[in-house]
């Protein structure tokens, strides 16, 4: 299980607490090195959790080239 206090050290908000532990539960994310992965690889993508939504900006060739 994640805790505020830790979440805190890493410059996420409180309120990731329970949807992180209830994903850990739900999907067998359980020993404290994969939560660390999971939260690292997750902060990464969404600005530590700040951003929630997919930038869409991309450019119909760049699509073209990645799924002909």
């Amino acid at each position: 299980m994640v805790t505020a206090d830790q979440l805190k050290k890493l410059g996420i908000g409180a309120e990731w607490v329970d949807p992180l532990n209830e994903t850990f539960e739900r999907f067998g994310i359980l020993t404290k090195d994969q939560q660390a992965s999971f939260i690292g690889q997750c902060a990464h993508e969404s600005n530590h959790f700040k951003t929630l939504r997919e930038n869409l900006n991309y450019k119909a060739e760049t699509l073209h080239k990645l799924w002909p």
